[in-house]
């Protein structure tokens, strides 16, 4: 049982270190995985109502949305798989938070590669006093100036993302690139807005008959601090429109969709026999149960959580080394001798 705890720890352990190093200093394709990116070198705003805060009721908010639906919110997959279950997901709008009932990600979303990167949260009750935003099902074109919006920080093209978060900014840039599900803009020109942290989810606006229409979704960059050189990539919302339109359509059963109700517990009573029943006490192979003070491995959601965790520090590097020293200790304390484990 000792070894079993102590293997989970470090393979725990293993994971920060391996989160901290890609977050601080991996090469430009895999820091495009720029969760939660800002409106950088916007202004702020208040003329997109249908834009708001996504977030969870154990973490508060942390990406944007759109309103597409009275009682549907389109944002990024990366988003949307923080929240911990259906029905804890939240969408600030109008002044007032609204609870999640289901939670829809593009079942082809690769977390890695952050390719599919769209999803859509289902709310509780509609939004009756805000208008929803129309998809764009057109083309985006090269050359085509975008409208971004979103809630995360602020800031300058040379200094960064200044942190903040919660206020609405609007901002305009220029596409540079289309393919298949993804638009791409390089972050070269200071007169222009670039997306960062926060932002993620949000959307990209074009117009199309004087009406805005969300032609895109805020998914990352290739620099963490969004500065300029940053080639930063949207989804395509025209390349998933008729993934959004089942979308919409799809029904969720009344309350929690992971609970299947008392219904479908067997009633006590009718056992025919209650003497068959199992022992819980007892295990016919304990050794190949999992410890159950053993931790599960950290996912990649978690380790995102832990990076963004010492990145908001004022000094990561050293919080993190202090931090890792002392898991070192703990666990060469809690080894006892070499033949215990």
């Amino acid at each position: 049982m000792q070894k079993m705890i102590r293997r989970s720890y470090l393979v725990d352990l293993s994971f920060l270190v391996v989160g901290f190093l890609v977050f601080n200093f991996a090469t430009p394709i895999a820091s495009a995985q720029n969760f939660f990116s800002k409106i950088l070198g916007g202004q702020t705003t208040d003329q997109y109502p249908s834009v708001g805060i996504v977030g969870s009721v154990e973490g508060g908010g942390f990406c944007t949305g759109t309103l597409i639906s009275p009682t549907d919110v389109l944002t990024a997959a990366h988003c949307a798989e923080v929240i911990e279950s259906s029905d804890s997901g939240t969408f600030e709008v109008g002044g007032q938070v609204y609870l999640t009932s289901a939670i829809f990600i593009h079942p082809d979303f690769n977390s890695r590669t952050l390719d599919n990167d769209i999803a859509i949260l289902r709310l509780s009750e509609p939004v009756i006093d805000i208008e929803p935003s129309p998809i764009f099902r057109g083309t985006p074109l090269v050359g085509d100036v975008l409208f971004i919006v979103g809630f995360g920080g602020g800031g300058t093209a040379e200094d960064g993302n200044d942190g903040t978060f919660g206020i609405q900014r609007v901002g305009m840039t220029t596409i540079d690139s289309v393919s298949d599900s993804i638009i791409e803009w390089l972050f070269d020109d200071p007169d222009e807005a670039n997306t960062a942290s926060g932002d993620s989810g949000g959307p990209g606006f074009l117009f199309v008959d004087e009406v805005e229409s969300v032609a895109s979704i805020t998914s990352g960059g290739s620099v963490f601090d969004s500065t300029l050189g940053d080639v930063a990539f949207n989804t395509r919302v025209d390349a998933f429109a008729s993934w959004i339109d089942e979308t919409l359509l799809a029904v969720v059963p009344s309350g929690p969709t992971t609970d299947p109700g008392p219904t479908t517990d067997p009633d006590p009573t009718t056992d025919p026999d209650p003497t068959t029943d199992p022992d819980p006490t007892t295990d016919p192979d304990p050794t190949t149960d999992p410890d159950p003070e053993a931790e599960p491995d950290e996912t990649p959601t978690d380790m995102v959580a832990s990076c963004e965790n010492y990145l908001s520090k004022p000094f990561p590097l050293l919080s993190f080394l202090i931090d890792l020293l002392t898991a070192l200790l703990e666990s060469l304390m809690g080894s006892g001798s070499p033949t215990a484990a």
